[in-house]
């Protein structure tokens, strides 16, 4: 009997989609796509004025006046919001107040610092990537007692000899 071989299968050509100037994340997912074009426009403020930034003001003329009818009144960067209105200076007086938890535990035990500096300013320090958390009076008080009760901890573990370095 004759075999026969069957045709090899022929895949479609695959056509490569149109290169545009937005991604296709900015245009499916508005909210990725908003914050990468203010977190761009914050770079261009940034370069303009990068010592002293331009004010505490001109954040909400940088981007209320084209993002707000989307909902947005900052740039959802904590790090871009300190360089816009303070430049380098916030940002340097921002660092040392996120670094607040660390210096305060300077006498315990280095795994008791490093637990305290990894619960609180490293998780503030990656999410203020994502959010202004700091410019927004609830966190900013949130922050500002967070630091009050871990002061008193350290305070209540320094005075007791487990807490003490050895």
């Amino acid at each position: 009997p004759a075999t026969t071989t069957p045709a090899p299968a022929t895949t479609p050509a695959v056509t490569p989609a149109p290169v545009d100037d937005k991604s296709t994340v900015m245009q499916t997912d508005l909210s990725i796509g908003i914050r990468l074009e203010m977190w761009n426009i914050s770079i261009q403020s940034i370069r303009e004025a990068p010592i002293f930034g331009h004010g505490s003001l001109y954040l909400q003329h940088l981007i209320g006046e084209k993002y707000a009818k989307y909902g947005f009144e900052h740039n959802h960067n904590q790090y871009l919001s300190w360089l816009v209105t303070g430049g380098v200076v916030l940002l340097c007086l921002g660092l040392w107040l996120l670094l607040t938890p660390w210096s305060m535990a300077s006498g315990l035990a280095a795994n008791d610092r490093l637990v305290i500096t990894l619960a609180v300013t490293l998780v503030w320090g990656i999410s203020m990537v994502f959010d202004s958390f700091l410019n927004m009076k609830f966190y900013l008080h949130y922050y500002c007692l967070l630091i009050g009760i871990l002061y008193a901890l350290i305070n209540d573990m320094l005075a007791t000899p487990s807490g003490k370095k050895e």
